[in-house]
């Protein structure tokens, strides 16, 4: 998919995962504009900062089922735009963002940059509003064993 999208978009995909091998043998072979980032909380709100669009893949199964809404959530929150997977929690960011088919949702985003500021902005002022950048501060403390 981004393979054939950057044969027509100047793309370059920044990922960050705790998965140095899947990068190496799934992204990097198709997508060779491409890095890989230890994901480090430290640094990843400045990291976050210097892209233009978030990708979210997640495959249909009972994990995801369960899964929150934190990935939107801070993307939104950073003021990007997001093109994600359909998991129950992302849901209620319909209409914000690219939800369903990330091909489509990508193409969307590079050939309408209007579009892409305009969810994303919408977006940030949907999780301000809902004060759910406080919500992911607390979990982040929860999961950290810092509260």
């Amino acid at each position: 998919m981004i393979s054939q999208l950057a044969q027509t978009h100047p793309l370059h995909l920044t990922v960050v995962t705790d998965n140095l091998k899947l990068h190496k043998e799934w992204i990097a072979p198709t997508l060779p504009s491409s890095r890989y980032i230890a994901w480090n909380p430290r640094t990843f709100d400045s990291l976050l900062r210097q892209q233009h669009i978030v990708l979210i893949p997640a495959q249909s199964n009972e994990y995801t089922a369960c899964k929150t809404d934190n990935r939107v959530v801070t993307a939104l929150r950073a003021g990007l735009a997001v093109v994600a997977d359909t998991v129950p929690s992302y849901a209620p960011y319909d209409g914000t963002i690219m939800l369903g088919n990330m091909e489509e949702g990508l193409r969307q985003y590079l050939t309408n940059p209007a579009r892409r500021a305009a969810d994303a902005s919408r977006g940030q002022a949907m999780v301000i509003s809902a004060d759910s950048t406080e919500r992911v501060l607390s979990q982040w403390l929860d999961l950290l064993n810092c509260a």
